[in-house]
């Protein structure tokens, strides 16, 4: 991840130390791509390693922990993929879901 990025990230959870969960460990982070038979970014890894999941802005960003003030189902981006794949949208069986965002479309 840039450094910058790194900085920023830190000083939000510095800030608001309950947006972010534990890191996780490597093996862990491993045995989760085998799981949904996933390669995870390098960038993405580094972010399982050090926050585990978090709240980035208004986005959840799933890992492999919760941080507090997510729902309950967004914890784990394994549970999350394997929640989208058991729904059988088409092309979701090679997608790796660590984030989503609900939309609200104004009315006419």
């Amino acid at each position: 991840m840039r450094h910058d990025t790194l900085q920023a990230l830190d000083n939000l959870f510095r800030e608001s130390p309950i947006l972010k969960a534990e890191g996780v460990p490597t093996a862990e982070i491993a045995a989760a791509e085998a799981e949904i038979g996933a390669v995870l970014s390098d960038d993405y890894k580094d972010f399982l390693s050090r926050y585990g999941g978090a709240i980035v802005g208004p986005f959840p960003v799933f890992g492999l922990r919760r941080a507090a003030p997510m729902a309950a189902d967004e914890g784990s981006f394994v549970d999350v993929t394997n929640f989208f794949r058991r729904q059988r949208w088409p092309g979701v069986e090679d997608w790796t879901i660590i984030s989503w965002t609900m939309l609200e479309i104004p009315s006419a």
